[in-house]
């Protein structure tokens, strides 16, 4: 057998000993030479490996590069990247993966991307980071060594990314924060140049991996073993099945309202095919205030899929709203009532595309004495918003780039595919 190879077994030998939870996972993936690569990649069905860099290592580093290049796999990233810089976000997944591998109890290779400051933080919220410095990076910087420094990411508790560069990658292509197959490129004869798959085949990977974490949870804590946790909890932010934002909304409005049927406003959803049903009345209910962030982060398909259940709602509930369109100020505020012929994005034209701060929202709503029973906001959740709660409720829906970590209350929901109960 060859050495090289013959090393990556005997290091999968002693993850099935020593970290049983990734060792499982390790012995899924088919070891594959692959020296068009500087360090190590994955595409979910074989782990190739550069054989140089598999020669620089202890035991022990073996260990964590494989087991970062599973972490890809259990993190999903290929599939959460959606339509962001490929190479930022490697850089941004990597952070997390190997602080969690370093609590995890791996030895950390060499020159490895990793920082303190983004404990506890999601890759979403750290490519955010990262894209505030995103323009001191040259357009044709192709290795993640370059580009983590680049980005002045080498703080006190932060290595370069060194020798574990990040070869230029494409969506799709096979993933690896150490380094990922080059897409069409190489030098002739033996070179990978993998075809991007297609969107089943991507899905397909993604299920099965769904699976394979949920075996290896399951024979980890039926060993009684125990998952460090920031792993564990990277785990449940990836497979915990979430409520679905529509239903939250609805339900969110349900229980702010206190509610029951009535013949006195016809429900106009089934009255054009002469079927004529109650709608529902709210007893009390006076006022929801519906602030949309204009700051560019929120897409038109998000912002008329938010109006669209608005509209909904307002056929079924007799209710008031305020629509507030604002970046960092107010751009345009919208009166409606239940009996109003609500349009959705039709009727609305937000202006702003600037910087996000809720805080004037807030302002507005306390200056015009609105007295709302509840706030629904649109936004991605990269916000200012008053240190303390309003004295009425607020549900803050995030599009799929949204992260939770600037607010501090209120219930939170996502606009981001479902996930997948283990």
């Amino acid at each position: 057998m060859d050495a090289m190879l013959k090393n990556i077994y005997r290091a999968r030998v002693r993850m099935l000993q020593q970290q049983p939870f990734f060792g499982y996972l390790a012995c899924e993936l088919v070891p594959k030479e692959e020296n068009t690569i500087p360090t190590m990649a994955t595409d979910g069905r074989k782990i190739y490996y550069s054989r140089d860099y598999v020669k620089s290592l202890t035991e022990e580093q073996l260990m964590f590069a494989v087991a970062h290049e599973v972490q890809h796999l259990i993190l999903d990233t290929i599939g959460r990247q959606g339509t962001r810089i490929p190479e930022l976000w490697n850089v941004a997944t990597d952070y997390t993966i190997n602080l969690i591998l370093k609590d995890s109890g791996f030895d950390l290779a060499p020159k490895v991307l990793v920082d303190e400051k983004y404990r506890g933080k999601t890759a979403e919220w750290i490519y955010r980071d990262i894209m505030k410095n995103a323009k001191k990076v040259s357009g044709s910087c192709c290795s993640q060594a370059e580009m983590g420094e680049q980005l002045g990411k080498k703080g006190k508790n932060s290595k370069g990314a060194g020798s574990q560069g990040q070869s230029k990658n494409t969506a799709g292509a096979p993933q690896g924060g150490q380094g990922s197959l080059k897409s069409g490129q190489g030098s002739p004869g033996g070179n990978i140049q993998p075809q991007k798959p297609s969107q089943a085949e991507k899905d397909k990977v993604r299920e099965d991996w769904k699976q394979k974490v949920a075996r290896a949870t399951m024979l980890v804590k039926r060993s009684k073993g125990t998952l460090a946790g920031s792993l564990e909890e990277s785990i449940e932010s990836v497979y915990v099945e979430k409520v679905d934002w529509r239903s939250m909304l609805w339900r969110f409005v349900q229980d702010t309202a206190r509610n029951d049927y009535t013949y006195s406003r016809i429900n106009k959803k089934y009255a054009h095919m002469g079927i004529y049903l109650p709608t529902l009345k709210s007893e009390g209910f006076e006022r929801i205030v519906i602030a949309v962030d204009t700051s560019g982060s929120i897409s038109d398909k998000d912002l008329r899929e938010f109006l669209g259940e608005i509209r909904n709602i307002a056929d079924q509930f007799e209710i008031q709203f305020t629509l507030i369109a604002a970046d960092s100020e107010i751009r345009n505020v919208y009166e409606f009532d239940s009996s109003s012929s609500f349009q959705g994005e039709d009727e609305i034209k937000l202006g702003g595309r600037g910087g996000t701060s809720h805080i004037p929202v807030f302002e507005y709503v306390e200056e015009h004495d609105l007295n709302p029973r509840a706030m629904i906001c649109l936004t991605d959740g990269y916000t200012d918003i008053p240190e303390e709660p309003p004295g009425y409720s607020v549900l803050w829906i995030l599009n799929e780039d949204g992260g939770e970590e600037y607010l501090a209350w209120g219930d939170i929901t996502s606009m981001a595919g479902e996930m997948v109960e283990v």
